[in-house]
Order: structure tokens, then C-alpha cells, then sequence
């Protein structure tokens, strides 16, 4: 009997080991199970920060692009306005020019007129002979010879008449101040860009 008894007993220990064993073994797979759900989590922050770091760096490349970008467009502008500011400058030595035109160009024409006076003088002639007989008469013949002398009095009168030609000058300083308009507009509007292209900088800044 006591022999029964102790391998009964024996094997509840032995029954109460195997259970202690197992529930080791079930709380190591659960610390392995922690363990890997912990190791997934790392794995998926490290993709997510991979991922955010290659956003990051597109949005770093973007941004780089986009600065290249407004400072072509600066440049561009700034050679945009120093053109206009060479135009300006010739429209402006062609008003000059235009004026001191008008202020010199006066072309003279003279007209001259003749007048012409004729006078008429005439010039009589008398002759006389006489014829004797034996009864002496004397008789008397006249004739009368016109000659015509004609002279002529030339009187020559100059008029001069200033004729200007304002009215070809004037339309092309009204063009060229039309051109001058339009150029400061256009001047106005880079301006403005400009500005507008500065803000985005340092915006993007």
C-alpha cells in the first residue's frame, strides 16, 4: 500500500512539473509572440520613417526646383527690364531728336515775278522840193515815215514762304510717346512680377 501510495504520489508531482513546464513553455510563447508583434512594429515605424525621409527628400528636391525655377524667372525679368530700359532710352534721344527737327527744319521756297512795260515813240519826217518853170509854182510833198522803238522795264519781286513740316513730326512724337506709354506699363508689370516672385521666396524660405 505504501508503495502505491508514493507512486501515486510520484506521478501527481511529476503531472504538477508537466503542467508547470507547459505553462513555461505557453508564457515563453507569448513573451516570443510580444517579442515579435514588437519586432513588426519596429520594422513598420522604420518603413514609415523610410518612407516619410524619401517624401521629405522629394519635397527638398521640389522645393530646390522650384527655387531654380524663380530664380531663372528673376533673371529672365531683370533682362526684360534692362531692355526695356535701353528702348526707353532710345525713344526717348529720338524725341529729342524730333524736337530739335522742329525746331530747325524750315525750308524757304522764293517765287519770282516779272513785269514788262512797253512805250511807243513815233518819229515824223518831212521833205520838201521845189520845181521851177516858166511860171514858178512850188509845191510841197510831205511824207510821214513811223518807226517804233519799244523798250522794255523788267521788275523782278521775290516773296519767300516758310512752309514747316510739322505735322509728319508731330504724329511721330505722338507715336513714339504711344510707345514710351506702352513700355512703362509693361515696366510696371515686371515690376510687379518681381515682387510677386520675391514673396513666393521667401515664402518658400
Amino acid at each position: 500500500m505504501l508503495t502505491t501510495t508514493l507512486l501515486l504520489l510520484l506521478l501527481l508531482l511529476l503531472l504538477l512539473l508537466l503542467l508547470l513546464l507547459l505553462l513555461l513553455l505557453l508564457l515563453l510563447l507569448l513573451v516570443l509572440l510580444v517579442l515579435l508583434l514588437l519586432l513588426l512594429l519596429l520594422l513598420l515605424l522604420l518603413l514609415l520613417l523610410l518612407v516619410l525621409l524619401l517624401l521629405l527628400l522629394l519635397l527638398l528636391l521640389l522645393l530646390l526646383l522650384l527655387l531654380l525655377l524663380l530664380l531663372i524667372l528673376l533673371l529672365l525679368l531683370l533682362l526684360l527690364l534692362l531692355l526695356l530700359l535701353l528702348l526707353l532710352l532710345l525713344l526717348l534721344l529720338l524725341l529729342l531728336l524730333l524736337l530739335l527737327l522742329l525746331l530747325r527744319t524750315t525750308t524757304t521756297t522764293t517765287t519770282t515775278t516779272t513785269t514788262t512795260t512797253t512805250t511807243t515813240t513815233t518819229t515824223t519826217t518831212t521833205t520838201s522840193s521845189t520845181t521851177t518853170t516858166t511860171t514858178t509854182t512850188t509845191s510841197t510833198t510831205t511824207t510821214s515815215a513811223a518807226a517804233t522803238a519799244t523798250t522794255t522795264i523788267t521788275t523782278t519781286t521775290t516773296t519767300t514762304t516758310t512752309t514747316t513740316t510739322t505735322t509728319l513730326l508731330l504724329l511721330l512724337l505722338l507715336l513714339l510717346l504711344l510707345l514710351l506709354l506702352l513700355l512703362l506699363l509693361l515696366l510696371l508689370l515686371l515690376l510687379l512680377l518681381l515682387l510677386l516672385l520675391l514673396l513666393l521666396l521667401v515664402h518658400v524660405l
